[in-house]
């Protein structure tokens, strides 16, 4: 982070950690407090004091670091430098930004909330939780449209509210316990470990539900700056989860017990430690909030080993594997029953040991070498740029040894045979692998070469142009030589012309089955289909110029990935149809020549019917498209 960013997070914590201790202690004062207060008046009466005057603190500090987090956030968004500069931009950022307007109406509300404290606590503390809640309009959950952006907000909503009513009331329950006799702090303790409870559940659902759509997977959550920002506050989270209930389960029971210094000062010390704690997971959070989420970032494999089900493919080590997994389980059920039974537990962790020594070469075969870059997917979006871009490059650096099956003109002299690169297998290689591979090379078994690395010759651009260039060969000749492809394809991203000036791209064709057609003047006019079931089929030409429809695409870059993609040479793509389906999936092919036709509607129509009944499903978050100019 630069040094900006962190005075922004640290100004974005110290205000939330404030936002929050303002609702907490309105919540304490309003709902926890009472019976305790009324329990001892002249002790209830010194405390009401010193909440109230917490309250006043807390709501004064949040307004001295909101202002400070606008001032610099503000500077930050003018690009300005100097007092004068910033000053200037001060107001347009507030009126004129989503980020200043919030900010003025949570210190609008900060004031109100002002008068109110001691007077009306729980409309004070109303006003206090919309203030709080207003934070999640200016983080990740603000910035994101649509459903996704509604889910999370609504989530990040709850979220701050459970923490509010429980970070937020652990100083106003440090203070009961000093100032109350020990009989009314116990009670306060109790009333308070309901909400406790419910926040604790509350902040574990919603902030799963946060990870699994800014984070998304294990190597995201290992391999990124949000990720590991995401592990610290899981691990503060956890343990203020077993404070919290070595304190109600414990301490609270011995203090009503006895009432002893000792006891008192126990509690005291670990709800105080809980507090600290609370901070720091305040102030990982605004970390968080000031990171680029997980989803958007390429993960850094930390390991060099990761899990792999490619074994399973292999009846024989499928077998062997299933046996191991089997047997482990096994072992792990009889230390289970031993611990239940408390008897023979001994003998069951001898024979699980016993196991696990004898079955982990087995088990190890769900492991395969691993790199940096092996949760690596590329970001090109299959553009047919990127597909053109890479067949030029393919033949610059790699077709001299790979040439079209791995037999290039250089292969003879090398000691490895190079890889057929339209062999079945490849599609099974990660992006991120064959990326590693590009940039770094492979060893040979001896500790040689077997390819060497072009990261000082091809950029990371290059290098994933490379690569969709590669699968799509693959695909082509899968095509050419077996009349399908070996897995689902993507449709080639690029922009197209069409008389509806909205469509810019395929992907705003998406929802809709869209039929690609190498158009020339020489190949036959296709059919007017019209809608079926709801579906609108589109034709969308490759064309020379000669006829324009619906649809063009004027770049010859999606002549030739197209071609790439059907196993044909460029000049022989003409009259060659494709159907893609409403979720950008490549569906069918028909090529010049092949018979019957799609220029047979009912034909066409039922290729179509065909291909809505079995869809296949697109990947969250995988509506969007790459071009390259």
């Amino acid at each position: 982070m630069l040094p900006v960013e962190i005075v922004l997070a640290g100004l974005r914590g110290l205000h939330l950690a404030t936002l929050l201790s303002l609702f907490g202690t309105l919540v304490f004062v309003a709902a926890v407090a009472p019976p305790a207060l009324a329990m001892a008046p002249d002790a209830g009466a010194r405390l009401r004091r010193g909440l109230r005057r917490l309250g006043h603190w807390s709501v004064t500090l949040a307004l001295v670091f909101g202002a400070a987090w606008f001032v610099v956030q503000a500077a930050a968004i003018g690009g300005t430098e100097g007092v004068g500069n910033t000053l200037a931009v001060l107001p347009v950022v507030a009126l004129h930004t989503r980020f200043g307007q919030v900010v003025l109406l949570r210190a609008a509300l900060l004031l109100v909330v002002v008068p109110l404290i001691g007077r009306a606590d729980r409309v004070a503390a109303g006003l206090a939780g919309l203030a709080l809640v207003l934070q999640g309009e200016l983080g990740h959950a603000g910035a994101a449209v649509g459903a996704e952006g509604t889910d999370l907000l609504i989530s990040e909503t709850v979220h701050l509210l459970a923490a509010g009513a429980w970070l937020g009331s652990l100083v106003p329950l440090w203070r009961s316990l000093a100032i109350l006799p020990p009989t009314a702090a116990a009670l306060a303790c109790r009333r308070f470990s309901p909400i406790g409870m419910a926040a604790v559940l509350l902040l574990g659902g919603t902030g799963l539900f946060q990870g699994l759509e800014l984070i998304g997977s294990v190597p995201s959550l290992v391999g990124t700056d949000y990720g590991l920002a995401a592990l610290t506050k899981l691990g503060l989270f956890g343990l203020m989860l077993v404070l919290a209930m070595y304190n109600r389960l414990s301490l609270t029971d011995r203090l009503a017990a006895d009432g002893s210094p000792q006891a008192r000062r126990r509690l005291g010390q670990s709800i105080l430690a809980e507090t600290v704690l609370a901070l720091v997971l305040v102030a990982a959070a605004a970390t968080l909030a000031s990171l680029t989420p997980a989803v958007h970032e390429q993960p850094v494999w930390p390991f060099s080993w990761r899990p792999s089900l490619t074994v399973l493919t292999d009846p024989d080590l499928k077998q062997e594997v299933g046996n191991a997994v089997m047997l482990v389980g096994l072992g792990v059920a009889a230390v289970a029953a031993s611990l239940i039974w408390r008897r023979g537990q001994i003998v069951a962790w001898i024979v699980l040991a016993v196991i696990l020594v004898n079955r982990l070469p087995s088990l190890e075969l769900l492991l395969v070498e691993a790199y940096p870059t092996s949760f690596y997917t590329s970001p090109t979006g299959f553009a047919a740029s990127g597909i053109a871009q890479g067949q030029a490059l393919f033949a610059t650096h790699c077709a001299s040894c790979h040439g079209a099956t791995g037999d290039g003109p250089a292969a003879a002299g090398l000691r490895d045979h190079p890889a057929d690169l339209t062999a079945a297998h490849l599609l099974e290689h990660a992006d991120g692998d064959l990326f590693w591979w590009l940039a770094h090379g492979i060893e040979d078994p001896e500790g040689g070469m077997a390819m060497p690395g072009f990261a000082d010759q091809l950029n990371e651009a290059q290098r994933w142009a490379l690569i969709d260039f590669v699968r799509a060969n693959n695909a082509g000749a899968a095509m050419r030589d077996e009349g399908q492809w070996p897995e689902p394809m993507r449709a080639p991203a690029l922009p197209v012309v069409c008389t509806d000036p909205a469509i810019a791209d395929m992907a705003a064709l998406r929802r809709q089955v869209v039929e690609v057609i190498a158009d020339s003047s020489t190949s036959p006019e296709p059919p007017a289909i019209p809608p079926q079931d709801g579906v609108r089929v589109v034709r969308l030409h490759l064309a020379d110029g000669a006829r324009r429809p619906d649809c063009t695409v004027e770049t010859p870059d999606a002549w030739r990935a197209y071609a790439v993609l059907a196993g044909l040479r460029p000049e022989a793509l003409a009259g060659t149809a494709f159907l893609v389906d409403p979720n950008g999936w490549l569906r069918a092919v028909r090529r010049a020549g092949d018979g019957p036709s799609w220029t047979d509607p009912a034909l066409l129509i039922a290729e179509v019917r065909q291909i809505c009944e079995h869809p296949i499903s697109t990947p969250a978050g995988d509506d969007h498209e790459h071009h390259h100019p």
